[in-house]
């Protein structure tokens, strides 16, 4: 199985709560990277959409990148802000009425609500760009809030970001059970 990886380049700045310099970009690249090694030891093929935090890709050029890999499925990570700080919980969307995009991100959402850093968000359907202009079945995982202290603690570590990361690859290998 072929997975696209894309680490969202997502939004730069300082975070309300903490006050600390927050880079949604590195902590999206360095979850994506963890989840791209694991991937690779358990024998799937890794394609990402962006190769650093520096790279500025728009999302148009990173679907096309993923289209044209003839990917099986596409992961999107990302972290949100909003300045409810006790919004805490990681969410997986999935496009309207895409069966295999809501089996996908059940499977996924699963295994990060059983890692309990943060609250379960469920799985939501949305007509994202992301999710309906992909050729595949796509998801875009929203690991959690940054502008929550205990979510920002949780995406800021390194020890966190391999957690979480293990939990979207065994959401994927779920997935793969029935997929072959």
């Amino acid at each position: 199985m072929k997975v696209c990886i894309d680490p969202d380049p997502g939004w730069s700045g300082r975070n309300e709560i903490t006050g600390q310099a927050s880079v949604e970009a590195e902590i999206n690249m360095a979850i994506a990277r963890i989840a791209g090694d694991m991937l690779l030891s358990a024998g799937y093929e890794v394609i990402y959409t962006r190769e650093t935090e520096n790279d500025t890709r728009d999302l148009m050029m990173r679907i096309d990148i993923a289209n044209a890999s003839d990917a099986d499925i596409f992961l999107s990570l990302r972290c949100r802000r909003d300045g409810d700080c006790s919004a805490r919980g990681s969410r997986v969307y999935c496009y309207l009425h895409s069966e295999e995009g809501f089996r996908l991100a059940s499977c996924v959402q699963a295994e990060l609500a059983a890692l309990n850093y943060t609250s379960d968000q469920g799985v939501q359907e949305e007509d994202y760009d992301v999710l309906r202009l992909t050729n595949m079945p796509a998801v875009s995982i929203d690991c959690g809030n940054l502008s929550s202290g205990q979510d920002y603690a949780a995406l800021t570590s390194p020890e966190w970001q391999e957690k979480i990361a293990s939990g979207i690859v065994l959401g994927i290998q779920t997935y793969a059970v029935d997929w072959s």
